[in-house]
């Protein structure tokens, strides 16, 4: 008896304090099996998630889904989600769609996984409460946008990975410290802050 109001008090002090004590599970994506082919081209073959539906604010991605591995995130799949607070995204995702987080604006945190080709166009953009990313080495490129509007970012680590940046990636990224600025330019971005 004790143990079980002891178990309920400190569930509803979790909630009471918004963290979600309910973890997503495989039935809170909405997904779509990849043949191989179409806007991401690959050679594998895989799971791609196109929505979320769940009501976790940490979000752990699962690196397979109904036995078929995760090897992307559509455009727009969490875009407007203003109720996740992280996302972890497995090392088997390896292209994000474009403006795939745009306007998550609860989004702290993010990590991107191991083997990601690029960061699309808009992936982040809007996401004001994002404060810190570390651009894995296996990206080459930066997308149109893709964090335009971060208002929070106070810091990006860019690798010698990346060799392009397109236009207005970090637009409006006034808290961006002057290491990150000086990183940013020296991989060849021209925008403003």
């Amino acid at each position: 008896m004790k143990r079980t109001k002891i178990v309920g008090v400190l569930v509803l002090l979790m909630i009471a304090a918004g963290t979600n004590v309910f973890a997503q599970t495989e039935s809170d994506f909405t997904v779509w099996k990849h043949p191989g082919v179409a806007k991401h081209p690959t050679t594998d073959f895989g799971t791609v998630i196109t929505g979320y539906a769940g009501s976790a604010r940490a979000v752990t991605i699962p690196a397979t889904i109904n036995g078929s591995p995760v090897i992307g995130i559509e455009d727009y799949a969490f875009a407007g989600n203003t109720n996740i607070t992280s996302v972890v995204i497995p090392d088997s995702v390896k292209n994000l769609g474009d403006y795939v987080f745009q306007n998550c604006t609860a989004l702290t945190s993010v990590t991107l996984p191991a083997y990601l080709k690029k960061i699309d166009n808009g992936a982040f953009s809007g996401c004001t409460s994002l404060r810190t990313v570390t651009v894995p080495n296996s990206v080459t490129k930066i997308g149109f946008q893709a964090f335009q509007g971060c208002t929070g970012l106070a810091s990006i680590t860019v690798p010698n990975s990346v060799t392009k940046i397109e236009n207005w990636a970090f637009a409006s990224c006034p808290a961006l410290n002057s290491a990150s600025q000086t990183a940013v330019r020296s991989r060849g971005y021209t925008g403003t802050f």
